[in-house]
């Protein structure tokens, strides 16, 4: 049952990695070209936490990656220490994840502009 939760988690991460990358680019194309412009986002103290919040949550995801690959390689059940160890990680992403939807509705009013 761990292998399969270990699966699980694994997938999720790595869709989840690289729907931060597709989300990442559909928003600086928008912003870029969307009606209110660069120069409305790039005076946005929200946009800069969130794009700062996007690239932690990045960072936060290699280390369990790495770990998933390295226990499926060797095919090895990870102990309850190790899968703790993991598991910080992941909280710390849900918990930066759950900063997003706020941030961008800040952003969107024209909150916390910085010019």
């Amino acid at each position: 049952m761990l292998d399969f939760s270990l699966a699980v988690v694994h997938h999720l991460v790595v869709f989840s990695l690289l729907a931060i990358v597709v989300a990442l680019a559909a928003g600086l194309v928008r912003a870029v070209y969307a009606a209110k412009g660069w120069y409305f986002y790039s005076n946005n103290g929200f946009f800069w936490a969130k794009i700062a919040i996007f690239v932690v949550i990045g960072l936060l995801s290699v280390p369990p990656t790495l770990k998933f690959i390295q226990w499926r390689k060797m095919q090895h059940v990870p102990q309850d220490a190790q899968v703790d160890a993991v598991r910080v990680y992941l909280w710390a992403e849900l918990a930066l994840f759950a900063l997003l939807p706020p941030c961008a509705a800040g952003m969107a009013r024209g909150y916390w502009q910085l010019v």
